[in-house]
């Protein structure tokens, strides 16, 4: 299986000289405009979605067709592929917390304590997100799978836009959602897991 991380990992090279640079520009843009929560957010998502890039590269080469004749069994491909997007999510958590601690030193503003758990939690969301489009992806491709992805983003937003007022009425206290923030990682995690079962289902049926 390292063998299908490293032809993910070369996939994606070229890819990511191009988000890095993107990544670099948005940083400094919205670090004038001292928005630090959009950046913190935007990063690591970003580095999450470069991870499945790879699904539309192996498509455009028709590479599962091949890359199953190989001594590696479907279950491994899927793993593989879910070990590389959990990869780079997690440099982007970890990116977004050295951006939001580098801030808040250098601006002498903000707690860490607080930097740590608004990365924790960006990071619990990047990797719920995942685990609700990987299974899509792998059902339909990287093609309508990325209708999803926008459902994905879209929907939960219009939601909070339209029903603001009643959503925010029933949060509890700012401590409670802190104590409750703890647990959003695991609960991604198990997730993650959950999603992974689902992918290899659906990827044990299709044929290339």
């Amino acid at each position: 299986m390292k063998g299908l991380l490293v032809k993910d990992l070369l996939v994606l090279r070229k890819y990511a000289r191009t988000m890095v640079v993107f990544i670099l520009v948005y940083i400094v843009v919205f670090s004038m405009l001292d928005s630090v929560d959009v950046i913190s957010g935007m990063v690591t998502l970003v580095l999450a979605m470069m991870s499945v890039a790879t699904f539309s590269y192996d498509e455009l080469a028709k590479w599962d067709r091949f890359g199953l004749t190989m001594p590696v069994s479907r279950n491994q491909v899927v793993a593989s592929r879910y070990l590389v997007c959990l990869l780079f999510t997690l440099i982007g958590g970890v990116v977004t917390l050295a951006f939001r601690l580098g801030f808040g030193y250098f601006r002498n503003t903000g707690d860490p304590a607080e930097s740590v758990l608004s990365a924790y939690t960006i990071l619990s969301v990047a990797i719920l997100f995942l685990s609700l489009i990987l299974p899509f992806l792998y059902k339909f491709g990287p093609e309508r799978g990325r209708l999803f992805m926008i459902l994905v983003f879209l929907l939960p937003s219009m939601l909070l836009l339209f029903f603001k007022d009643s959503v925010f009425a029933l949060f509890p206290s700012e401590e409670t959602i802190e104590q409750a923030l703890v647990f959003t990682l695991p609960v991604a995690l198990a997730a993650l897991l959950l999603s992974f079962f689902i992918s290899c289902r659906i990827y044990a049926k299709k044929e290339f």
